[in-house]
């Protein structure tokens, strides 16, 4: 498969595209003088089928194109579509399983370049903030009396913030200190189940 160094997912609306039982709904991207309902013609006009997936608009090597999917019998074929000149541009017969391999191995680099981004913020934060995690603990064990569940550094608000979580007998507590002033911006009530869903919506919009 093809390096791809930037996907754009083009949102629903524009011109619609029916093939079979499927539709495909794309509107021209700034980088395009062609749309992707355009280029899913093109290419179905070459290869009539049906199309399996979003039309993507993507940068190989500096140049704009269409990545359409586009299913003819048994054969699975991608097809990249110049986003100027409207020609096709390559074409390379793949199957779902290849696909779904590609876009794991893809999903996992960018989780691993945010990760990375994330924990060089991190550092960057905690050389720039005038309290120590130990101190940010200490700021809330004095309110707070209690057990320090975790206190992680995060940027919250365009700023950054000790987030500290203190179980007080049954209460659980969410405390965010401010990295610099060291004083208590907010204080919130909680639960474990709480603050897990809360991560994993976290998570997930990252995926998004």
């Amino acid at each position: 498969m093809q390096n791809k160094k930037k996907v754009v997912t083009l949102l629903a609306g524009g011109a619609a595209l029916v093939m079979g039982s499927s539709a495909f709904v794309a509107q021209a991207a700034p980088h395009a003088k062609i749309s992707a309902a355009q280029a899913n013609a093109i290419v179905l006009k070459k290869f009539p089928g049906t199309l399996t997936a979003k039309t993507t608009l993507e940068n190989e090597e500096g140049i704009w194109q269409y990545g359409v999917m586009v299913r003819s019998g048994r054969t699975l074929r991608e097809v990249m579509v110049n986003a100027r000149s409207g020609k096709i541009a390559n074409v390379e017969t793949t199957t779902p399983r290849s696909e779904r391999i590609e876009a794991k191995v893809e999903a996992k680099a960018e989780a691993k370049a945010e990760q990375s981004a994330a924990r060089k913020a991190t550092r960057h934060a905690s050389r720039t903030s005038r309290l120590t995690t130990t101190q940010a603990e200490n700021v809330v064990l004095r309110r707070f009396p209690g057990r320090i569940v975790e206190a992680p550094l995060e940027h919250e608000g365009g700023k950054w913030q000790y987030g500290v979580l203190v179980r007080s007998g049954h209460t659980l507590r969410d405390v965010m200190v401010n990295a610099q002033s060291g004083k208590i911006d907010s204080v919130t009530v909680t639960t474990m189940a709480k603050e897990q869903a809360e991560k994993r919506a976290e998570a997930a919009a990252k995926k998004k």
